[in-house]
């Protein structure tokens, strides 16, 4: 069974499997965006890597309606058991893909996250539906670099957690167990 939790109403998840993955597109509409998102290890596009992917969607903006999900591909394996819960990076690749080619998607901050689905494989189509929504949050306020985490609090008065929340070793989201840091 997929874990999953409930934050700011939304119904979060853990894709643990390639099969739980692919049943994900029963359950997107196509005239609803998909949220994308990557996890790093760091935020220096020459060095870090994609260590897992989130990605929202449903059948509509709703918290019944919508979901988040994160794919693990790159953690360490957890120290306490040695468990490996990351999902094989050719299958996500496969996967994410799909979805950029067939649903409106939106990100925030495109151009980083774009760096890292290219180094994985990803490829990135001229003309796609693809949306920032940093962009867009700038176009209407004018604040130069609008944070994401600002943007939720101010516009949608989310519970956001912060980064050094996380309990990741050196900033690496790849330090961290993705059953607790989904």
């Amino acid at each position: 069974d997929m874990i999953t939790s409930k934050f700011n109403q939304y119904s979060v998840n853990l894709i643990q499997t390639t099969e739980e993955m692919w049943q994900l597109l029963n359950t997107f509409r196509k005239d609803i965006f998909v949220g994308l998102d990557t996890e790093t290890t760091g935020l220096d596009f020459r060095k870090d890597v994609t260590v897992g992917y989130c990605v929202s969607g449903g059948t509509d903006y709703t918290p019944n309606g919508y979901r988040g999900y994160y794919i693990p591909i790159r953690h360490l394996p957890c120290p306490e058991t040695g468990m490996d819960f990351n999902l094989p990076i050719d299958e996500v690749v496969k996967f994410i893909q799909t979805i950029m080619d067939n649903y409106y998607t939106i990100f925030w901050n495109r151009n980083f996250d774009f760096h890292f689905f290219e180094s994985d494989g990803v490829k990135i189509t001229p003309n796609q539906n693809y949306h920032d929504a940093q962009v867009m949050r700038y176009l209407s306020n004018q604040k130069p670099m609008p944070s994401l985490k600002t943007t939720c609090e101010e516009l949608f008065k989310w519970n956001v957690i912060e980064y050094s929340e996380n309990n990741a070793k050196g900033n690496s989201f790849a330090t961290t167990d993705p059953r607790v840091s989904y």
